[in-house]
């Protein structure tokens, strides 16, 4: 994943959703998706901004 998809916050690191979507090779909408379903942890830092996946949520998935 790029560097510019990832950014740290209070120690916690965040990947974006476009970059998360692409290094698990499916769509956005489909992350979204599973964002509702509750498989993936995401926070978004100011009203109306970006949506940011956690990399511990990404991990887990992907050990599924």
């Amino acid at each position: 994943m790029k560097e510019k998809d990832k950014i740290i916050q209070n120690g916690v690191v965040y990947y974006t959703v476009a970059g998360t979507a692409k290094f698990l090779g499916i769509t956005k909408n489909k992350l979204k998706e599973l964002m509702g379903q509750g498989q993936m942890q995401w926070i978004q830092f100011k009203p109306n901004g970006p949506l940011y996946i956690t990399a511990k949520s990404l991990v887990a998935y992907m050990r599924r």
